[in-house]
């Protein structure tokens, strides 16, 4: 499914026009202890905001492109965020609609550390952009419960 060239020359990891990089989880969640204030929901969020703005471009290029078409956009997505070190995704279909997302060794809620709070905004933004480029319209997301939280084994988010 991912399609990435790591070019050691020219030090870039990309998917096409799209470039990623590897960054230790702790590093990147940690900027939500460093947030003035201390406000690490807000971080959370602005995070969750920019997964989606910039996810959903990705989405955009990968359905003109039909690099999803075989199947479920959603399952592919999940396949994806497993090779990118965004935890196992395990997606099931929700009674009366909408689907269940499981996401187990969630790098977001492994980086931050224990939270009163769910911390896994990014996941949250990635899903609202896959759910709203595959079905032309917002989705709604929420992340139920955390593994940052008390007795939190795994993340579960909502998609409806």
């Amino acid at each position: 499914m991912l399609m990435v060239l790591r070019d050691t020359d020219t030090g870039e990891i990309a998917d096409g026009h799209i470039r990623y990089l590897m960054i230790r989880a702790d590093v990147l969640m940690g900027l939500a202890h460093e947030w003035p204030l201390g406000d690490t929901q807000q971080f959370v969020h602005a995070l969750e905001r920019s997964a989606y703005r910039h996810a959903r471009d990705s989405f955009e290029t990968y359905q003109a492109s039909n690099r999803f078409s075989d199947g479920d956009f959603l399952s592919a997505v999940a396949q994806v965020a497993a090779q990118l070190g965004w935890g196992s995704w395990h997606v099931t279909e929700r009674p009366g609609g909408g689907r269940r997302i499981a996401v187990r060794n969630s790098p977001f809620a492994s980086g931050f550390g224990p939270s009163s709070h769910p911390v896994c905004g990014a996941i949250c933004g990635v899903l609202e952009a896959m759910g709203s480029v595959s079905h032309g319209r917002q989705v709604r997301v929420t992340e139920e419960s955390c593994a940052a939280q008390p007795h939190g084994a795994e993340c579960i988010f909502h998609l409806s």
